[in-house]
């Protein structure tokens, strides 16, 4: 490089030097210098602006079809913590415990996030005297926690419970934001588990009894739960589970409350006299909102169900459909419809009837039985079916292919 080249470029540095200090502390109401300047000047938008970007003009874009986001929770009652009438859920729903692994998981958990965000106000033990209460006592600052000890707490709705900690009231933040749903659920489970053993934390969550239910969560920590599908998390065994006064090991439906005439049986699934093909139900077999889990009345209807077909091997197999109403997705509701056939089937054959006797299928919204424009018509549009398969048919369904089944023409 020639000395000129570089008395020129000496000479560039030197004036770029001091033009960027003879900036310093100055002010401008020019907006700054940015070269490739990309989303530096995007317009804003207000919820309710029109926005020439989309073509329909909206700023606030609608969920996509068919599409749920990551976080949204599409369980009603796990997400909002009420029923469908708006109540509150009394207690912990089924699907949190079952998506943790389990009571004993659920309450670990809800133990690790008691003490991250509860324990400081509340305290380990639950009594309102925690370290951010102590502080304020010790700085003459009234600052009083709630005492979860106290009657109102225990026996206040799961529901109300976890709302508090998703909004907050008074005082308290609401945790929302920082606490997902799942997490908000198991600290509402750790706290009940601190009232039923007086706030000893080591009490909620032991096993005493070795069946998998913390002692803090179990009705009877010293007798082993019998894990016969009733009432299986409150940790105590039964022994006539539906009450009618036959001992579960000589009830031929423990589940259903009935009469020692039909060995316990009520005798409310029976072959539909109008309709040989049709299996008459005594009630509807009932499923969680928008979701193909059982609810626990439906567990009576289904144990009939099974002593029925325990008690006639002549009805060799039976088909199980789901239905739904015509409201949202046409591929969901026929999902669904699929789905909660299979439960049911899953469900018998998980208590002892051969698969070899069942099938099942969903027909979504397409074989309506009500008006869907009316509740009542909706209602009885979800349901689910079950129906003889004749021996013909089943024929047909065992044939080869190309082969004429027994009795075809």
């Amino acid at each position: 490089m020639t000395f000129a080249r570089r008395l020129t470029s000496a000479s560039s540095v030197l004036v770029v030097v001091v033009a960027v200090a003879g900036c310093r502390g100055q002010t401008s109401a020019e907006p700054p210098i940015v070269p490739f300047r990309g989303m530096h000047e995007m317009p804003r938008y207000d919820a309710q602006e029109h926005s020439g970007y989309f073509e329909d003009g909206r700023t606030m874009r609608p969920e996509i079809e068919g599409t749920v986001s990551r976080e949204m929770e599409i369980d009603p009652q796990v997400g909002t913590g009420l029923d469908a009438d708006g109540s509150y859920v009394l207690s912990v729903p089924t699907a949190v415990v079952e998506r943790s692994g389990g009571l004993e998981t659920l309450l670990r958990r809800g133990h690790q996030r008691y003490d991250i965000y509860c324990a400081p106000c509340h305290s380990e033990v639950g009594d309102g005297n925690g370290m951010v209460s102590q502080r304020a006592a010790s700085l003459g600052v009234t600052f009083a926690a709630a005492n979860l000890m106290d009657p109102a707490f225990q026996h206040m709705p799961d529901g109300r419970l976890f709302l508090t900690i998703s909004n907050g009231v008074r005082t308290m933040p609401a945790y929302r934001a920082q606490i997902p749903v799942q997490d908000r659920w198991a600290i509402v489970a750790y706290v009940r588990a601190l009232q039923v053993s007086r706030g000893d934390a080591a009490v909620a969550i032991a096993d005493t009894d070795n069946d998998q239910l913390p002692a803090g969560a179990d009705g009877c920590p010293e007798q082993p739960e019998d894990r016969d599908g009733f009432q299986d998390l409150d940790g105590c065994p039964e022994a006539d589970n539906d009450a009618d006064g036959i001992d579960d090991a000589a009830d031929a439906c423990p589940l259903s409350a009935g009469t020692a005439g039909l060995s316990g049986c009520a005798g409310t699934v029976a072959i539909d006299p109008a309709d040989p093909l049709n299996i008459r139900l005594g009630a509807n077999i009932r499923f969680e909102n928008g979701r193909d889990v059982l609810k626990d009345e439906s567990l009576a209807i289904l144990d009939e169900i099974r002593a029925f077909l325990v008690a006639h091997p002549e009805v060799t197999r039976i088909a199980i459909e789901g239905h739904t109403d015509d409201r949202g997705d046409a591929a969901v509701n026929q999902a669904l419809s699929e789905r909660r056939a299979r439960v049911v089937m899953q469900w018998l054959v998980q208590r002892g009837v051969s698969g070899e006797r069942i099938q099942s299928a969903g027909f979504g919204s397409a074989r309506p039985r009500g008006d869907n424009t009316t509740r009542e018509g909706r209602q009885a549009n979800r349901r689910v079916e079950l129906h003889v398969v004749p021996p013909a048919v089943e024929a047909d369904a065992a044939a080869p292919a190309g082969a004429a089944a027994a009795g075809g023409v």
